[in-house]
């Protein structure tokens, strides 16, 4: 008897015996039919391949939500249709090891439709054998969470993103910040730049010309901080005028050479609807160390900052 047969024969003699004890006598069932009505009628995906990867049977629910036909994937390779590129080794690995112990389990992936789009299934995956209990197949058995996934980034995005600039938040900066102090064989020894920006002159542009103009250069100043930093730095908005930076990997010269850097672009007119709005910034900086606490990272930089803007209100005192 061919597997896909013999699968079918066995499901549906379980689910016979399922509704006998539950009805009345009635007519024997074809086991075979009742198991591939259920496959062709369930929501759920299901692929059978080979322990070679090759696909056996692709049920209706899956041709439907991947745009494939039947000739287009059965036949075929799953690796070569279904699987992502970056997903191509383990998925290999996974099936060796199904074919090698009997066994398969549970995984969460993404699945390639027809045109190249990407699904995120969540899949149940089980080792079929023959009569003579030799595994031969696999089964998976998936449910498309693409939305699902979609929508938890899109919640974790907003939750993580400052709603005026669209910079990281507060809770996102101390979640970067614990992660660049943890121990990493990478980065032994690296140390941990941040910096505290706090704009001069911000509260008398708001008094001045009102929110709207502050919160439209708040906004262009996130735009000027992302201009001077790049991956894998972090730019965040602590909140109102203060600004933090994340610099993973720094060195005194580098958190200095960026300080000043920020310190020169500020100074730029800023083109507001009231016209050109000049400002400064005053910047602290700090310095950690792996297994440092990010909190005290921030108020070291944060303490720095106030020195910095003390000096310059002292000289500017001084100067008048």
């Amino acid at each position: 008897m061919p597997l896909g047969t013999h699968v079918l024969s066995r499901f549906g003699r379980v689910l016979a015996r399922t509704l006998s004890a539950r009805s009345a006598p009635a007519p024997a069932l074809d086991e075979a039919a009742v198991a591939a009505g259920v496959v062709a009628s369930t929501t759920a995906l299901i692929c059978v391949v080979d322990l070679q990867g090759r696909v056996l049977s692709a049920n209706p629910a899956l041709l439907d939500l991947t745009g494939y036909e039947p000739r287009d994937i059965v036949g075929r390779l799953i690796f070569d249709t279904l699987v992502i590129p970056e997903d191509l080794v383990p998925a290999q690995a996974s099936l060796r090891q199904a074919a090698l112990v009997g066994t398969a389990g549970q995984v969460e992936a993404d699945w390639l439709d027809r045109h190249g789009g990407r699904l995120r299934i969540h899949m149940h995956s089980s080792v079929l054998r023959d009569q003579d209990g030799e595994p031969r197949a696999v089964a998976y058995v998936g449910t498309d969470v693409t939305q699902q996934r979609q929508l938890q980034t899109e919640l974790r995005e907003r939750a993580e993103t400052d709603a005026l600039t669209g910079l990281r938040n507060r809770a996102a900066m101390l979640s970067a910040l614990q992660t660049a102090l943890l121990p990493s064989p990478a980065h032994r020894g690296d140390q941990v730049g941040l910096l505290f920006c706090d704009l001069d002159g911000f509260k008398k542009v708001n008094d001045r010309h009102g929110h709207l103009v502050g919160d439209a250069l708040l906004i262009d100043v996130g735009r000027r901080l992302l201009a001077l930093t790049r991956p894998p730095q972090v730019v965040s908005r602590l909140g109102g005028d203060e600004f933090l930076i994340l610099t993973p990997a720094a060195t005194p010269t580098s958190i200095t050479q960026l300080s000043d850097a920020i310190e020169r672009d500020m100074r730029r007119p800023f083109r507001t609807r009231h016209g050109a709005i000049t400002i400064g910034v005053s910047v602290g900086a700090a310095l950690g160390h792996v297994g440092d606490d990010p909190t005290q990272l921030i108020e070291q930089a944060d303490r720095h900052m106030y020195g910095v803007k003390t000096t310059a209100r002292a000289r500017t005192l001084r100067a008048v």
